[in-house]
């Protein structure tokens, strides 16, 4: 009989000590969320960064076409001269081409230089 009322008692004072609250409190961590916060500012940084990058690369390509197609009509003129060696065409070839946009690339290689 001596070992029931140990039990019992042992028991007792396991009860009384779990609702007396001798257990560590549990801590909610707030690692996990400060874990999740720093990742969507990461992919919302990353998301405007890649904007960004797109909307500059179509305005590069847009630019670059219409200098590519200013330069190609310029080609065009330059190519459409007439054959022949005579003085007077050759004068009328100089007079009909266009010199004012020759050095028009040299100031955008300047803008990209610098």
């Amino acid at each position: 009989m001596n070992d029931e009322t140990r039990n019992e008692s042992s028991v007792e004072e396991s009860a009384l000590s779990h609702a007396e609250g001798t257990m560590p409190a549990e801590r909610k961590s707030s690692g996990p969320l400060i874990g999740i916060i720093i990742i969507v500012l990461v992919l919302a940084v990353g998301g405007v960064y890649f904007w960004k990058t797109t909307i500059s690369e179509k305005q590069e390509r847009s630019a670059l076409q219409a200098s590519e197609e200013d330069t190609n009509a310029t080609v065009a003129g330059l190519q459409s001269q007439s054959q022949s060696d005579e003085i007077a065409d050759i004068e009328a070839d100089l007079q009909a081409t266009d010199f004012e946009n020759l050095d028009a690339e040299a100031g955008l290689i300047n803008q990209e230089l610098q």
